[in-house]
């Protein structure tokens, strides 16, 4: 039994360390994306994320709120520039899901677009998923206070596809870096 204690314990060791290196590599690459950050002048959304903790019922209800907007975004019926919307509020209530998980919230000035950019900080996103959304942003904000007619079926299908590739990829991270919180 001592031999098997033993084992045991020396497995536990084994996954601890796992774990506490995972957790260095993953704070080198926040710290390295920092300083791309920094260094490609969006210093701003460094400022604006103001320290906050997320709780799972935060993130539980955020995540509600972006498996509706899904839903909705296919309902028959929609116009173009609804459905696009909808779809981008799933993805924007995604990416302050995964600002929460780190224990933050963005502040009001420009609050849209840095939520989006830091896409690229907390889950790791690809530089061109969030020019992607902020391209969709830009298109959401004329429709919705310009002028009706401006989005293309395509382009509501694109941003659907891409708040449900955003979700899978949300909570994957979630899994993986902030299971508490699940």
């Amino acid at each position: 039994q001592l031999s098997d204690l033993s084992d045991r314990l020396q497995q536990q060791r084994k996954k601890l360390h796992e774990i506490e290196e995972q957790r260095d590599q993953t704070e080198q690459q926040i710290r390295h994306r920092l300083v791309v950050l920094y260094k490609t002048g969006e210093v701003g959304l460094i400022r604006a994320l103001l320290s906050e903790t997320g709780s799972p019922r935060e993130i539980a209800e955020l995540l509600a709120v972006a498996d509706r907007d899904l839903t909705d975004c296919d309902a028959k019926g929609l116009s173009d520039d609804w459905q696009l919307a909808i779809a981008y509020n799933a993805a924007l209530q995604l990416a302050t899901v995964a600002v929460a998980a780190c224990g933050y919230r963005v502040g009001r000035e420009a609050h849209h677009y840095r939520t989006i950019q830091s896409l690229t900080l907390s889950v790791g996103a690809d530089v061109g998923l969030a020019a992607q959304l902020d391209s969709f942003r830009k298109k959401r904000n004329i429709s919705d206070y310009e002028r009706a007619g401006v989005v293309s079926s395509k382009e509501a299908q694109e941003m659907a596809a891409l708040a449900t590739e955003l979700r899978t990829q949300v909570q994957n991270w979630l899994k993986s870096t902030h299971p508490e919180l699940l």
